[in-house]
């Protein structure tokens, strides 16, 4: 499986939790939306993580501090850009063929 591959997999997954999948591979001058999607009334960006061997660790580990801090600046932003007050912030970790949907992944969101 390939990067483009998990992404496809993470679309899927969240389709079938009946999310509306609004846009994918974002850019934004601050930093990259893998997947923006809308479950019911909340915004919803979606940080979709892969890793191919357990050697190195597992997909979800790949979501540092630094990547926290970006993905929380992306909600704010486009929090204001589509007019919703509900916004979280998921990851979708695909470790081999397995995978996880950690829905708010990064509880922060909103905090100091």
């Amino acid at each position: 499986m390939k990067g483009a591959q998990a992404e496809n997999l993470a679309k899927q997954i969240l389709q079938s939790k009946n999310y509306q999948i609004l846009g994918t591979n974002l850019s934004y001058s601050f930093g990259e939306v893998d997947i923006l999607a809308q479950d019911d009334k909340t915004l919803v960006i979606v940080e979709v993580k892969f890793k191919s061997s357990p050697l190195f660790g597992r997909a979800e580990e790949m979501i540092t501090k630094a990547k926290k801090h970006k993905l929380i600046n992306l909600a704010q932003f486009l929090a204001k850009q589509y007019h919703m007050e509900n916004v979280r912030i998921d990851v979708v970790a695909i470790n081999n063929e397995d995978y996880t949907h950690y829905v708010n992944a990064v509880e922060e969101y909103g905090r100091d």
